[in-house]
């Protein structure tokens, strides 16, 4: 029994070390599977390793490759890697 419950924590802890999910918000024009395509294509998926994650780096490239974005925030909460971003509409 106490090596089940062990078995079970260590499963649990080890799952933190990966993001499981990937949450968009703030979007508005750009559409989420349009974003969700470029950060696969960017090897930013779920299942990938926490640690191998660098938020400041996925930000940048969101800028660069949608111009119309003039505010991105990446973060990672608990198991959920989550991107907000608000548009600037341009003339």
């Amino acid at each position: 029994m106490l090596l089940c419950v062990c078995f079970a924590v260590c499963i649990l802890v080890y799952s933190f070390t990966y993001v499981w999910q990937i949450k968009i918000s703030g979007n508005m024009q750009i559409s989420n599977a349009e974003l969700i395509q470029y950060l696969e294509e960017q090897e930013i998926i779920a299942g990938k390793k926490r640690t191998t994650i660098d938020c400041t780096q996925i930000e940048y490239l969101l800028r660069q490759k949608f111009h119309s974005l003039s505010w991105v925030s990446v973060y990672m909460d608990h198991t959920s890697l989550c991107s907000c971003y608000f548009l600037c509409y341009q003339n």
